[in-house]
């Protein structure tokens, strides 16, 4: 247990008992003895319990809010909003409930934002769009419901946005194209519907929107990048063919287009290109033909760096002819048939 004398120190600013073996209630009376004079608070990785409570408010010079990986429960207050020096907040990995406070866009300032692998439900506020000097909002493994806000799209500076396992519906805002300093998205296994939008790919490198509902083609724009490296698509219905020019991304390294309804033939990779390549998962389509010489050469020029090929090259029940035919696939499947 951290002793309560701690907190009466004189002129006391920064808290850091990050990665001990703390346990007990942190939030006890005492805690906010130092309120006026605490800007830095790094608990994280430790065994505390017990809720945030309303005195956080107390806390009006805190620049870092750092609880992660412990055992609080309950709510965040809605009062953690008039933290207005508050730059990161740190509360992934506990048992925390409740919502989103509704008017947590007050905290202008704040760049850092992660409360993932928490219980909390609800939609993300509107109101999320205020904070445009975020750069990180880590929001995955919980509950969340509704949709995407189109107020997300005044977040400016946000580099790094993450929302994996969830229950996020509807389509991605038209206004994520505004998202210029992006560099990485990821969606995966939620139920977002419609196209995938224009993004700004001039710093995106990371992008997995696996596991969802979303239709229409594969945008080709994805591969006129010259900074995208791991591209996920996997499990959704997109149609139509693989965009031709999706060998022209200098460092892309995966490819994951398994699991979707492409049809047509796969285009050929000229030489040298995707020479930084690590996987191309082409599995579970509806696409014809033979994968391409180009793609085979590929693998034996690197066969330690490109480790996964996979095709619908197995056989469809009662033929002895796969979907797609391939000399040089790591992996075979059955496929969707033709259409």
């Amino acid at each position: 247990m951290i002793p309560n004398e701690i907190y009466d120190l004189p002129e006391i600013r920064a808290l850091d008992f990050e990665k001990n073996n703390f346990e007990g209630e942190v939030f006890v009376e005492e805690f906010f003895n130092a309120s006026n004079t605490l800007e830095i608070l790094r608990f994280s990785h430790n065994s505390l319990s017990g809720t945030i409570p309303v005195d956080v408010q107390k806390l009006i010079n805190v620049r870092q809010f750092w609880f992660a990986s412990n055992q609080l429960s309950g709510p965040i207050p809605n009062e953690i909003s008039k933290l207005v020096n508050l730059k990161s907040l740190f509360l992934y990995e506990n048992d925390l409930s409740g919502t989103i406070p509704q008017n947590i866009g007050q905290l202008l300032l704040i760049e850092n934002f992660d409360i993932s692998n928490n219980k909390i439900s609800g939609t993300i506020p509107s109101s999320i769009g205020q904070m445009t000097k975020l750069k990180r909002l880590l929001l995955d493994q919980m509950s969340l419901t509704g949709s995407l806000p189109d107020s997300m799209g005044n977040l400016a500076d946000l580099e790094d946005f993450s929302l994996n396992e969830n229950s996020i519906s509807g389509s991605i805002p038209t206004s994520f194209s505004k998202l210029s300093n992006l560099r990485s998205l990821s969606i995966r296994s939620n139920s977002i519907t419609g196209p995938l939008p224009k993004l700004s790919s001039d710093q995106l490198e990371f992008l997995d929107v696996s596991d969802n509902q979303i239709s229409g083609a594969i945008p080709g724009y994805l591969f006129a990048s010259t900074s995208l490296e791991r591209i996920y698509l996997s499990n959704n219905t997109f149609s139509g063919p693989i965009p031709a020019n999706y060998f022209n991304i200098t460092n892309l390294k995966d490819l994951w287009l398994n699991g979707n309804d492409l049809t047509g033939l796969i285009p050929d990779i000229p030489a040298n290109r995707l020479l930084n390549i690590t996987e191309i998962l082409l599995n579970n389509n509806r696409l014809s033909g033979s994968v391409p010489t180009g793609i085979c050469d590929l693998l034996a020029l690197f066969p330690e760096q490109f480790v996964s090929l996979h095709a619908d090259c197995e056989p469809l029940a009662g033929s002895d002819v796969p979907q797609t035919l391939c000399s040089c696939c790591t992996s075979c499947s059955v496929g969707k048939g033709l259409l």
